[in-house]
């Protein structure tokens, strides 16, 4: 059975060999003058012919699969017979139910169902589609009058089922969370998916492994993986749509990733995230596995500014149960518009402090931090590049600031935390 390529190659080379035939059977029969006058003609007819064949062969192989697919009777009872606790699940919905055992079949054959770009991009969408749906529709009101169903027998069962069909089941503290999307169709994927679109399906995978757990930042694998791929789909893909799918879940992976410091406690040092927060719950991280970055992803260019981050990395002291004054280097600052009543103080301008700090991070600056304090009752978010309780490790950090950039202005502000009002507050 010869392959596309080789019809078109076949198509070719009859066309080079009887071209000479055709030239001297001219010759024979008209004067060298009219053959002058037939040849563009004759060579126009052979090149004619050359791409209609070459177009009846790209049409039939677009049609194929399509041919194939609709000869593939899919069995209605797949989803009962090869997937018994998710069947179960969507006993009461059976227009779902129907999707899902059309879906599961086509993953279960994909070898026949999936022969072209155009099929492998319309199943993962009908999985995300689908997803959306079983999460709002049915896992969730499950896991409300069933909270400990992950950690069941059947729920095993299901959930190794889910996976099977290219969804993650994240839980924390043995209840279900959300479900988020895994690896599916490798083969597949490999074979027929242009570049951008494998990194989007790795970020997403990435994704849903981050932010689990009843400590959502102890285990920082997720959140690595989405730094990795969301910078090579933004740096190489910047005009793909599913780099801007993925740029505000990239932005927040790799804040996680480099807003860090240390509460040095009696016997040992903890590692918080998140601005100037003091909570070991939910803000505990793990300084070893930032400072691994660089050895996993060594090709990134935020490599070596987790090292720099992971080595020297801000710090506060905590006294009988709160923080004590830090000192902060702080390049710019921002202010909350008050103005209009409902409008959430916190998200009015930390997302813009955080893309401020993001332009630091991607010209090579190790900024580790956009906190929030107040300036009387005003609410300030600052750009930091990092703080500490002993005034002289800030003086360094400075002139290490200044040395990275000379042309950075930077001060060092006072900051207090005020025990009655639970926020910090310049002083």
């Amino acid at each position: 059975m010869f392959t596309h390529r080789a019809k078109i190659t076949c198509t070719v080379l009859r066309t080079t060999l009887f071209l000479p035939k055709i030239i001297f059977n001219c010759l024979n029969f008209v004067t060298m003058n009219r053959f002058l006058t037939l040849f563009p003609m004759l060579l126009l007819l052979v090149v004619a012919a050359f791409f209609t064949s070459c177009n009846q062969q790209v049409d039939n192989n677009e049609t194929g699969a399509a041919n194939r697919e609709a000869n593939i009777q899919r069995n209605p009872d797949f989803l009962k017979e090869n997937y018994p606790q998710l069947f179960k699940l969507l006993a009461n919905k059976p227009d779902l139910g129907k999707q899902f055992n059309d879906f599961a079949f086509d993953v279960a054959n994909a070898n026949e169902m999936i022969t072209s770009q155009t099929q492998l991009l319309a199943i993962f969408t009908l999985r995300d589609t689908l997803l959306s749906q079983l999460a709002n529709e049915v896992i969730a009101p499950f896991s409300n009058d069933n909270y400990d169903w992950v950690m069941t027998p059947d729920g095993e069962k299901l959930t190794k089922e889910i996976a099977s069909l290219g969804y993650h089941v994240a839980t924390a503290e043995g209840m279900y969370a959300y479900i988020g999307t895994a690896p599916i169709l490798e083969k597949q994927v490999a074979q027929y998916a242009p570049e951008p679109f494998k990194l989007f399906l790795a970020f997403n995978d990435a994704k849903a492994q981050a932010w689990q757990s009843e400590y959502p930042f102890l285990d920082l694998t997720g959140e690595k993986k989405m730094v990795a791929t969301g910078e090579q789909l933004l740096t190489k893909y910047p005009d793909s749509p599913y780099a801007q799918q993925i740029a505000d879940d990239f932005a927040e992976a790799l804040n996680q990733l480099t807003d860090i410091h240390a509460l040095p406690g009696q016997f040992d040092v903890s590692f918080l995230n998140s601005g100037l927060s003091t909570d070991f719950y939910p803000f505990a991280t793990d300084i070893v596995q930032i400072r691994d970055f660089s050895k996993e992803y060594p090709q990134s260019k935020y490599a070596k500014i987790l090292d720099r981050i992971g080595q020297n990395f801000s710090e506060m002291v905590v006294k009988d149960d709160f923080a004590q004054p830090v000192y902060a280097v702080i390049v710019q600052t921002l202010k909350t518009d008050n103005s209009n009543p409902q409008q959430s103080n916190f998200t009015s301008c930390m997302p813009q402090a955080q893309k401020i700090k993001r332009i630091f991070l991607d010209r090579g600056i190790d900024m580790a931090h956009a906190i929030l304090y107040y300036q009387g009752e005003e609410e300030v978010c600052a750009i930091a590049y990092r703080f500490f309780t002993d005034n002289k490790k800030a003086q360094k950090a400075l002139q290490d600031l200044q040395a990275l950039d000379p042309k950075i202005t930077a001060t060092i502000q006072k900051l207090g935390f005020n025990k009655t009002r639970y926020i910090w507050e310049e002083l």
